[in-house]
């Protein structure tokens, strides 16, 4: 039996979000006060982030580094320059969000939907993108390398300039519109 390609993107989905059944804290967080939990405190550290990208001084730029947000609702959100160095963003939709330069070194982010995202000089070195669908994301400039791109989906994705060396894009599906413009050997179709 051949599967159709949106078959196999609707399995690898099912098969991730069953392996993801954890709960939304941060990490070695005892605590049972939903306030005090990262999902409690979401809308106050996106509140302040909003703050820092406007240069205001009771702003906060968004550390969510190693924070599990599982079950948070992060589409269509502006996190600019957050730091996100490996969080959990496992099957996340992160349609329409903003991360233009966010740090996302080592996250995880395994199935998860970037269409439309902005991810213009993003880091994203050493994160795992394994299935995630990056149909018309924009990752101009971004730093993917060592990324783990196995099976992910880039069709009219904006690839401009950025850093593919060592990344793994073995099983990606892109089109002529997604421009690959390789530096080095080190990249795996």
């Amino acid at each position: 039996m051949k599967l159709t390609e949106s078959q196999l993107r609707r399995i690898i989905r099912e098969e991730l979000e069953d392996m993801n059944k954890q709960s939304f804290s941060a990490p070695n967080s005892s605590s049972r006060d939903p306030s005090q939990s990262i999902e409690g405190r979401l809308p106050e550290i996106l509140r302040l982030h909003q703050l820092w990208l406007k240069n205001d001084p009771s702003g906060k730029r968004a550390d969510l580094r190693s924070v599990n947000l599982q079950g948070a609702n992060l589409r269509d959100v502006d996190l600019e320059g957050a730091d996100l160095r490996g969080t959990n963003l496992r099957m996340f939709d992160l349609r329409f969000s903003n991360l233009q330069e966010a740090n996302l070194q080592g996250a995880n982010l395994a199935g998860a939907n970037l269409q439309d995202t902005n991810l213009q000089d993003a880091n994203l070195q050493d994160a795992n993108l394994q299935g995630a669908d990056f149909q018309e994301a924009d990752l101009t400039g971004a730093n993917l390398q060592g990324a783990n791109l196995r099976d992910a989906y880039l069709l009219e994705t904006y690839l401009l300039d950025a850093d593919l060396r060592g990344a793994d894009l073995r099983g990606a599906i892109y089109d002529k519109k997604t421009p690959l413009f390789l530096s080095d050997e080190t990249t795996k179709f």
